[in-house]
């Protein structure tokens, strides 16, 4: 059997739909996974009903978290803020947790990790760290385009080695790291790209790997998730209040 892995949805209200980029699909289902896509609800037993079918949770990329998330201070140049994506993809993370399944956290996924662990965000990196480099572009796209360095003795540093070119594209960051996280990649300005989990397979990276399968680390991020959900690896970090 495959392991199941839980992806969770986007959606556009004003259309009435849920959706979801292909390139996570093609991303599990070429590394041997077997993908459920978890559309956004606030119901906390159809979350739990859910994740228990699931041997791993892969939260996906999209817009700002909102301003739930920043003390109520609105951010400076908010984008496609959705307060129930929000709200819905923090209670994936706490079932996930409580549960101690794998997890990979992909871009905005990243930071709703982050912030479940009681860490902080910068609002907008571009005035609130200073010496910034550009961590900002148009669009995501399929090819990398800035380098982060990988932190000795993490997962990330065994598949990636020292260094790699990655695709983010994002304005808001990490600040101050989550509880039971450290970190596993920094960009030359010295911000936080990516992390892991203390125990156990819990990675958030703020780049989207699944966008560049043809780079053998890339894929083999994934890889090595679907590994750790096909033997059951726990997070380790089951013991922790997940708040903001």
């Amino acid at each position: 059997m495959k392991p199941i892995i839980g992806i969770s949805c986007n959606q556009r209200k004003w259309a009435g739909e849920y959706y979801l980029r292909t390139d996570y699909v093609r991303a599990i289902v070429e590394n041997e996974g077997a993908p459920l896509l978890i559309p956004i609800n606030q119901d906390s037993k159809v979350l739990m009903d859910s994740l228990e079918r699931c041997e791993g949770l892969l939260l996906t990329g999209g817009g700002d978290l909102g301003p739930d998330f920043h003390q109520n201070r609105l951010p400076l140049f908010l984008e496609n803020v959705d307060k129930e994506r929000d709200w819905f993809e923090f209670g994936l993370i706490k079932v996930a947790l409580k549960t101690g399944k794998p997890v990979l956290a992909v871009c905005r996924g990243l930071q709703v990790l982050n912030m479940a662990l009681h860490g902080t965000l910068y609002r907008d990196i571009n005035t609130e760290l200073l010496n910034s480099g550009a961590h900002q572009r148009d669009s995501i796209g399929y090819e990398a385009s800035h380098v982060v360095y990988f932190k000795e003795n993490t997962r990330l540093f065994n598949i990636f080695g020292e260094e790699a070119f990655v695709n983010s594209a994002h304005h808001q960051g990490i600040k101050d790291l989550g509880k039971g996280l450290i970190i596993g990649a920094v960009s030359a300005d010295g911000l936080i790209e990516a992390v892991e989990g203390e125990e156990g397979f819990i990675i958030g990276v703020q780049w989207h790997p699944e966008r560049l399968l043809h780079i053998p680390p890339m894929n083999q991020l994934y890889v090595s998730f679907i590994e750790a959900c096909r033997n059951k690896v726990k997070t380790g970090l089951n013991n922790l209040v997940v708040g903001c």
